[in-house]
């Protein structure tokens, strides 16, 4: 949800809460306004509750779509190893820009994307590859998969379970995602 529709919708939130706050007035008689008195008398008649319940009922979800509209903060993934000294965190964002300049740095290799899973017994990858033209794409393949789970080994302490390749294209410019 974008800046624009989180707003809209915070300020309907905010247009319930009114609205609940002015039905509760009304039906406890502590605001007299007659066109909201008029379509409150059916309820009254019936007995006040039924007011009550309606401004509660409008007041949960003024609340909850403004509650909805409110930016959260992304639980961020982190990877905990126990060593002599203490705890040692790693983001898995860190792990997957690792993961992603390492393979971008293996020759025929043209851009690539990475995606890391976090296991009991390591990490599992998942690279997504465009590779140029003139390259064996089986050999080129094993190269990435043993760079990759090398130089996690040795900067980050890691075990890949499994490194998984997938070429998307061959000899063509990758198609970037705009975020």
């Amino acid at each position: 949800m974008g800046p624009g529709d989180r707003l809209l919708v915070f300020l309907t939130g905010l247009f319930l809460i009114f609205l609940a706050i002015v039905i509760a007035l009304t039906a406890g008689r502590a605001l007299n306004l007659l066109p909201v008195d008029a379509w409150l008398f059916g309820l009254y008649a019936y007995g006040g509750w039924k007011a009550w319940v309606i401004a509660a009922l409008v007041l949960l979800a003024g609340l909850r779509l403004a509650y909805l509209a409110l930016p959260r903060k992304k639980a961020e993934h982190l990877l905990v190893q126990n060593s002599e000294l203490g705890e040692v965190s790693v983001a898995l964002t860190a792990i997957e820009n690792l993961v992603q300049r390492t393979a971008g740095q293996v020759e025929g290799v043209k851009d690539v994307r990475s995606k890391v899973n976090a296991q009991a017994e390591g990490v599992s990858i998942n690279l997504n590859a465009w590779v140029g033209s003139d390259v064996n794409v089986p050999d080129l393949a094993v190269r990435l998969q043993e760079t990759v789970r090398q130089r996690l080994q040795q900067v980050v302490g890691l075990k890949a379970i499994a490194v998984k390749v997938a070429v998307k294209d061959i000899g063509g410019e990758p198609r970037l995602k705009v975020r």
